[in-house]
């Protein structure tokens, strides 16, 4: 049983990591094998738990520790906020659009 985790963590790692870094390569294998084909949806549950992770970022560290918020650190946050939503955004559209394209090609 633990090395079956193990190779799962592993395996959902490496497809997670390769939909990132080459997703053109890494998206045709998913579409082959169909076993974790659900990573699709990776970039939309990232951004959930980013979303997630910003609420908490905005409501302890700026009200609690920042009493008079500076309008530069706001700034900067939002920007960050702004440019990884835009990213993650066309990232997912990608990987769709790489998802029907190679079920396409494939027949399925």
């Amino acid at each position: 049983m633990d090395n079956w985790l193990l190779s799962f963590i592993y395996a959902l790692a490496r497809f997670s990591l390769g939909l990132l870094i080459h997703p053109y390569q890494t998206m045709q294998l998913l579409v082959e094998q169909k076993t974790f084909l659900w990573l699709t949806l990776l970039p939309t549950a990232m951004l959930g738990i980013l979303t997630i992770a910003w609420k908490i970022i905005v409501l302890f560290i700026l009200s609690f520790f920042l009493h008079t918020p500076n309008s530069c650190c706001i700034t900067v946050f939002s920007f960050l906020a702004t440019w990884v939503t835009i990213f993650i955004f066309y990232w997912q559209a990608m990987l769709f659009y790489l998802l029907i394209r190679f079920r396409g090609a494939l027949g399925d």
